[in-house]
């Protein structure tokens, strides 16, 4: 089992270089009657809508990092959103990234998980980040402008040379909504949330002057 979670640390390291961190990257032990057959449960705002061809880019990448016989003991690989209550759990209990964690006998929303080999597991945002694009989103309103598109805001963020991550901006959004930021509506267009989140915001909340009060990990 060594020489397996080695292996996966090198491939979640590689994924998150390539792809984009996780928040959650673990090995949940499928059946206590059974050795050797895990769970593989992943979370990152990359997967998001592209599921399905992000679990047929992890098969290919478990594949490629382990032996046949190796690979045969992962039955399944099980994506959580990255804003489920079970992930945050886990952030909270065991915060680690890219380096082996291991958890036994854990009571899991209902469910005994005999053993977890957990190799990343944290809450992944980029405060300073956040924080310039809520300064943005208020800029744009304090000016009139009561109606404020997403790619409008990335534009602005562009322009002051900030390279943002794809699916970044998405997160935020969900933050501001979920903190009373603001109010909006999403819109169906995978290639926007991916950018930009895809998001047009109708008001902004005046007396949040800061996302700082907005619970990251709640």
């Amino acid at each position: 089992m060594k020489e397996i979670i080695k292996k996966l640390i090198r491939l979640e390291t590689a994924v998150a270089s390539e792809k984009g961190p996780f928040d959650l990257f673990a090995l949940f032990s499928t059946d206590e009657e059974v050795e050797d057959r895990w769970d593989l449960v992943i979370s990152a705002t990359w997967i998001g809508e592209e599921s399905l061809q992000a679990l047929e880019y992890l098969t290919k990448k478990l594949r490629s990092y382990l032996t046949a016989q190796e690979f045969a003991t992962i039955s399944k690989i099980a994506p959580l959103d990255v804003f489920d209550p079970r992930v945050k759990e886990l952030q909270k209990i065991v915060p680690t990234e890219h380096k082996l964690k291991e958890l036994t006998g854990y009571r899991w929303y209902g469910f005994r998980v005999e053993k977890m080999y957990v190799i990343t597991c944290k809450l992944q945002i980029d405060e300073r980040l956040m924080r310039l694009m809520w300064r943005t989103i208020r800029k744009i309103w304090q000016s009139g402008n009561k109606r404020i598109e997403s790619d409008v805001v990335l534009a602005e963020l562009d322009r002051r040379g900030e390279k943002v991550p794809d699916y970044a901006m998405d997160r935020f959004w969900e933050y501001f909504l979920n903190g009373g930021c603001i109010r909006g509506r999403g819109y169906m267009n995978s290639t926007a949330r991916r950018r930009h989140g895809a998001m047009v915001v109708t008001w902004v909340n005046p007396t949040c002057s800061t996302p700082a009060s907005i619970p990251l990990s709640a």
